[in-house]
């Protein structure tokens, strides 16, 4: 598989495949854990998910950041997915760093140890509701969380299928290392909500337009810009995927 970023400087490679029981996915891209709700980032490094009896999965990764100012750091750690009943799942992810001091000189407060306790359900047919929070060792602002619900969803394949969204973000400085989705959408040190639609315009070809509305968490910055808390920041984003 490969894709790129949005102004096409940074490639992502890899490989999907299984070792017997065991998925592995090893490569650059663009990792979200499969459980966690709010952690993402750009990763080199391996990933793999066993399936043990019970209903539970159990992962397994070691990654490296593609962040220039992160590259001294490795990061690894397990998750585990626990299914009680069909839809509804029950998610923890345990991480750390080998680096602490490279994360403070990056993002101005040392962070070895971060986590996240997660729960996502099928309501009907149509919905599903999702919540997570996070925490780090992280001195200050160390507590992310999100709540979203969804309605149906896109079918790569089926053209005019759609889904439509909810959420509610907490993405504070130092809750996790990374947090985002991937085009700027949900960065560090915003709190708010959004709402959003998905439309398939044709086979493998979807249209994703949504609308941001946050405040600064903390004096800091967002996305490079000088914030102070509290000041607000909105953002209106439309795109389109093509699926290869």
């Amino acid at each position: 598989n490969g894709s790129s970023d949005g102004d096409w400087n940074n490639e992502y490679v890899w490989l999907d495949g299984r070792l017997g029981n065991i998925a592995v996915n090893f490569g650059r891209k663009w990792i979200n854990s499969p459980y966690a709700k709010t952690i993402g980032a750009s990763e080199n490094g391996l990933w793999m998910d066993y399936a043990i009896p019970n209903k539970t999965n159990i992962s397994l990764f070691l990654l490296k950041p593609t962040d220039n100012s992160l590259k001294t750091t490795t990061l690894y750690g397990m998750a585990l997915k626990y299914t009680p009943y069909a839809g509804t799942n029950i998610n923890l992810l345990l991480g750390a760093n080998t680096n602490a001091e490279a994360v403070q000189q990056s993002l101005g407060e040392k962070i070895s140890r971060w986590g996240e306790l997660g729960f996502d359900t099928q309501l009907g047919s149509d919905w599903r509701f999702t919540a997570a929070y996070d925490r780090s060792n992280a001195a200050k602002d160390n507590v992310n969380a999100v709540v979203k619900l969804e309605y149906k969803g896109t079918d790569l394949k089926v053209k005019g299928s759609y889904g439509l969204f909810a959420r509610f973000d907490r993405i504070a400085p130092f809750g996790a290392l990374s947090a985002d989705d991937e085009w700027g959408s949900l960065p560090k040190n915003s709190q708010g909500y959004g709402i959003g639609v998905d439309y398939m315009l044709a086979k493998d070809i979807r249209w994703h337009t949504a609308y941001y509305w946050h405040n600064a968490v903390a004096d800091g910055t967002i996305n490079g810009i000088t914030v102070k808390a509290g000041d607000s920041r909105r953002l209106f984003t439309s795109r389109v995927d093509f699926y290869f």
